[in-house]
């Protein structure tokens, strides 16, 4: 009579094969998963922006207006000499209301400047945040930062300010086509004869890090509560994504500055943070553009590859270009 034994285990080498399926099977599936994350992610990124374009809008229905890039403190008239050097309230402040941040609108105290307000409205906003980006705090400044910005046209941040982008003694006029967000100025949709569906209302931007070789610096990239220069104003000087540097207050190590140029968030310090210089491009971590929502309301997906005439034609409001290109 003869004996067998049974097998109670796997071989060496039949293991390894499992393994090696089964690592297969993950790299064949872990794209797809991510996809499906980045899909879900991407989503979510374009609700926040048609949601904070329709908050625009409400603000408009109730106040006849669109709200102020940034209001000066004590106000003055939108029609006044360039530059303006005083405290001021950020643009996310006056839609606190339709956004369904009653409290925080509650405790904003219109007298005071963005640093000397309760610190319970300086803290991250989901509808603020888009999820393929990390969110950061600002521990220092007491507040955090967020991705979606307002359209501040084609130009620079001060050149915004002026009828005559060259010529920045003279006054605000409020028919010239420019961006419908400035500085004390919030346009009257009867000014945006290009159309509330041709012009762009919210932009994404890339929350840029908050530390120089672990000294806290003023990189503003991606604060909402703060208006100063290359805060949340996203000029179309310069395609989605584009590698060209933000002019703006950034990192001053050079291996810093070539981290976030390695990281999408290209920075070149702007000198005294000079008002007339500044810019910052619409950035995100989509592959391959930004979303964006219109002053109609409506939101879509911008590609990086789009041509530069049409994304800055879509920052103005009363020029007449012809965008049906996009």
């Amino acid at each position: 009579m003869r004996y067998f034994r049974s097998r109670n285990a796997f071989t060496l080498v039949e293991l390894l094969v499992v393994i090696a399926i089964i690592g297969i099977l993950v790299a064949l599936l872990l794209p797809a998963v991510q996809a499906a994350r980045e899909a879900a992610r991407r989503s979510a990124c374009q609700n926040n922006v048609k949601q904070l374009s329709l908050a625009v809008l409400n603000f408009e229905s109730q106040y006849g207006r669109l709200p102020e890039g940034a209001l000066g403190r004590p106000p003055k008239d939108v029609n006044h000499a360039y530059p303006q050097v005083q405290p001021r309230t950020p643009f996310i402040a006056f839609i606190f209301s339709f956004i369904e941040q009653n409290e925080r609108a509650d405790l904003w105290d219109p007298d005071k400047d963005s640093y000397s307000q309760d610190i319970a409205t300086h803290g991250p906003l989901a509808v603020m945040h888009c999820q393929s980006d990390q969110q950061i705090l600002y521990p220092t400044k007491q507040d955090a930062k967020g991705n979606y910005g307002i359209n501040w046209g084609e130009w620079t941040y001060g050149q915004q300010l002026a009828p005559d982008p060259t010529d920045r003694t003279q006054v605000i006029d409020k028919t010239k086509p420019y961006a419908p967000f400035w500085l004390e100025y919030g346009a009257n949709i009867a000014h945006i004869t290009d159309g509330t569906s041709n012009t762009l209302c919210m932009m994404e931007m890339r929350q840029a890090p908050t530390t120089d070789s672990g000294t806290p610096t003023f990189d503003r990239r991606g604060r909402i509560w703060n208006d100063d220069v290359s805060s949340y104003q996203i000029t179309t000087r310069y395609e989605p994504n584009s590698t060209t540097p933000d002019f703006a207050a950034c990192p001053s190590s050079a291996s810093e500055v070539l981290r976030m140029a390695e990281d999408g968030i290209p920075c070149t310090s702007n000198p005294g943070n000079a008002a007339n210089t500044g810019y910052m491009s619409a950035r995100s971590l989509h592959p391959g553009g930004v979303m964006v929502s219109f002053i109609d309301g409506s939101s879509r997906f911008i590609s990086d590859d789009i041509d530069l005439t049409v994304w800055r034609a879509y920052s103005t409001k009363s020029r007449g270009e012809v965008t049906d290109t996009l």
